[in-house]
């Protein structure tokens, strides 16, 4: 199973999404949920990841994925770790994660990635996977546009506008 990740939060609560899909070019996930963490601690210039790292792994709990994506990166440089980087040794390598940020970030190594008929790029990249194999599975991901079908679901289900039931 694969899994991708999207927090939004807000001043009293973080809220994961998270789509399950069986195979990255699968057009429909496994199942799709949110589920609601702490609240984010304050922002720190150049740690980041504390606000949505705890957030993450409690979205993680009960569940074994072999692949975990995330909205972000995983790199932002060559030794500076990002969010991916830091849930890949939280998680100490249990699974692989793939970051894939909407962003460029100056001097990350991640891959850009055009899909659909975008002249915007994703930026990929990955930890306990090939950075180039993750830049071709994002690729491969379903749907037409710029940002795959699945991992807009999950931000969907981050911002609280799937009207579904949260767990």
């Amino acid at each position: 199973m694969l899994l991708a990740l999207d927090v939004h939060y807000e001043a009293s609560l973080s809220r994961v999404g998270r789509v399950a899909f069986e195979q990255w070019d699968s057009p429909e996930p496994l199942w799709e949920d949110a589920c609601l963490a702490a609240p984010a601690g304050e922002y720190r210039s150049g740690e980041f990841y504390l606000r949505e790292l705890p957030a993450l792994l409690e979205a993680l709990k009960g569940h074994d994925p072999r692949v975990v994506v995330v909205d972000g990166h995983c790199w932002l440089g060559c030794e500076r770790p990002g969010l991916g980087a830091h849930l890949f040794r939280a998680a100490e390598g249990r699974f692989a994660v793939v970051g894939v940020a909407k962003s460029a970030f100056q001097g990350s190594p991640s891959l850009p990635v055009l899909r659909g008929h975008s002249r915007r790029p994703l930026y990929v990249s990955a930890c306990g996977l090939e950075a180039r194999v993750a830049a071709d599975r994002v690729a491969s991901m379903a749907g037409q546009h710029r940002l795959p079908g699945l991992l807009k679901r999950g931000d969907h289900w981050a911002r609280g506008v799937c009207g579904a039931m949260e767990r």
